[in-house]
């Protein structure tokens, strides 16, 4: 379970955050508000608008926070919404679409109304009592919530949520509480290049996606595999690396944004569609705007204690080409070894390397680094690195030296940044004979970004998440592996709250992504 408590105790909500509300396109993803789920003194209405397509038939149930105490409910026949009484309660609530037995929608890949399946329930999160619309992408939201245990709501983790799936699916539009225009509708004849527009073609797309499936539904078809795909926070047609039965789609992104050509073709939209195209299909939560987080929880000078020994396990994906490399490092930690006349403590990393152009073979490395901590314990020095390869009888050293050492720091504030500037001394040789010796002026700004809430692989974590800009350079990363960074290349990274573990990097188009990990001998699986 995911503690949005721990999240949000470094969080202060500025007024205008509280002010955003879960109203229909009153910006903002959706969901902050009265928060308390305590009874108000005057009875409040809110707007309902069910769309997957325009949808016919469907009973209308408005909960509490607990996602179990009804407040109120409501049929919707054919009339596209409804305004609906719940009460004096003020608090985040969960709102329901329930198929009746003659329940329709109109499919925009069909371009026609057919049937909806009777039972079939769409929900929608939202951090007031406000307007609110309930489409595939505030399921979504839900289905996010589901995984991440987020019940009993909260003002914030209702934010976080559809703030989640409103940046990855709908970049173009303010919230996915929005009431979108209802294609299906006579009086919808085109799309408006506004909110409701630009929602209503998003949904048109996900409709598309489906074009030709079987099911003669193609809405839901693209909704089913979504709900599954969202379980291991990536859209990528699996579900926790199992590939996901009868997906409409192989390419969400590529598919996704084809399907929005068709749709701003067939339903007349005024607007530019590119601006709704998807480009990044990693579902985090992040720290809210106003959030005062610090990042010293993420302090990785846990690797700093004599005789430690953990096991990590890493996998590298190159964009251009699609090469998976996975990487499995022992690692055992040394005192009082001196380095670059510095005393230090001494990581040797048992390396096997596998890559999916030659999964057959295992390559062999051993890395040695080397760090020290600051008087504060809350700063790592990085004083370098040995790198060493065995290659048809010959051993290879790479030796890089940091001068003066380069200085990680974890005492930073949300958007705090800083510069630093050091010699890497980089001397290579082999069989102790020397081969080259070059040195770069390295030159970078680290910026700490804020808290997300992410899943890899090896499980949920919150983590801090930094950015570099600046370079060129060469880094020995937690798994052990030697990378090297270019000036013009973006470089962002996740830390685990906690344990300190490197969870995911993006380097231009590559990404790591941590796979397992063992400290002293205890699995480390989310926080």
């Amino acid at each position: 379970m995911i503690n949005f408590y721990k999240f949000t105790s470094v969080v202060l909500f500025s007024s205008a955050l509280l002010a955003c509300g879960g109203s229909g396109g009153s910006g903002g993803s959706g969901g902050s508000g009265g928060g308390s789920g305590s009874p108000g003194n005057e009875a409040q209405s809110i707007s309902v608008t069910p769309s997957l397509g325009k949808v016919s038939q469907v009973k209308i149930e408005i909960y509490k926070d607990d996602g179990q105490t009804l407040l109120g409910s409501a049929t919707i026949a054919d009339e596209g919404g409804i305004v609906m009484d719940v009460g004096g309660y003020q608090g985040p609530i969960l709102a329901k679409m329930i198929a009746l037995q003659d329940a329709t929608y109109f499919d925009e890949a069909v371009g026609a109304n057919i049937d909806l399946p009777e039972g079939l329930t769409l929900h929608a999160l939202s951090g007031s009592v406000g307007n609110l619309a309930i489409t595939p992408l505030t399921e979504l939201a839900y289905q996010f919530a589901l995984v991440h245990e987020a019940f009993p709501l909260s003002e914030s983790s209702v934010a976080m949520l559809n703030s989640a799936i409103n940046t990855v699916f709908a970049p173009n539009v303010n919230s996915i509480l929005s009431a979108p225009a209802l294609l299906g509708d006579p009086a919808v004849t085109s799309l408006a290049d506004d909110e409701a527009g630009n929602y209503a073609l998003v949904l048109a797309a996900f409709a598309l996606v489906a074009e030709y499936d079987v099911s003669g539904q193609p809405a839901i078809a693209t909704l089913n595999a979504l709900t599954q795909d969202i379980a291991d926070g990536r859209i990528d047609a699996r579900k926790n690396g199992d590939q996901i039965a009868n997906s409409p789609y192989s390419s969400f992104m590529f598919d996704f944004n084809v399907a929005l050509g068709k749709a701003a073709s067939s339903y007349d939209y005024a607007g530019d569609q590119n601006a709704s195209a998807v480009s990044d299909l990693v579902l985090v939560l992040r720290e809210p705007e106003g959030g005062t987080s610090t990042a010293v929880a993420c302090n990785q000078t846990w690797q700093l204690t004599d005789g430690l020994n953990y096991q990590l396990v890493y996998q590298l994906t190159e964009g251009l080409n699609g090469y998976i490399t996975t990487t499995s490092s022992d690692t055992t930690i040394l005192g009082g070894v001196e380095f670059n006349g510095e005393q230090t403590f001494e990581a040797t990393s048992a390396l096997e390397v596998v890559t999916s152009i030659a999964p057959e073979q295992v390559f062999e490395v051993t890395n040695l680094s080397y760090q020290s901590g600051t008087e504060t314990g809350e700063e790592l020095l990085v004083h370098g690195f040995i790198e060493s390869k065995i290659q048809e009888g010959f051993t290879f050293d790479t030796i890089v030296s940091n001068t003066p050492s380069e200085l990680l720091r974890f005492n930073l504030n949300r958007g705090d940044s800083y510069s630093q500037t050091f010699e890497q001394n980089q001397k290579q040789q082999a069989n102790g004979i020397p081969l080259q010796d070059s040195t770069t002026i390295v030159e970078y700004e680290m910026r700490y970004v804020g808290r997300e809430t992410i899943i890899v692989p090896a499980g949920a974590f919150e983590a801090c998440k930094f950015s570099i800009s600046g370079g060129p350079r060469r880094v020995l990363l937690s798994s052990g592996a030697v990378v090297e960074f270019n000036d013009d290349e973006a470089n962002d990274f996740w830390v685990s709250v906690d344990s300190g573990l490197l969870l995911r990097r993006v380097v231009g188009l590559n990404e790591e992504l941590l796979l397992e990990a063992t400290i002293a001998d205890q699995a480390i699986t989310g926080n």
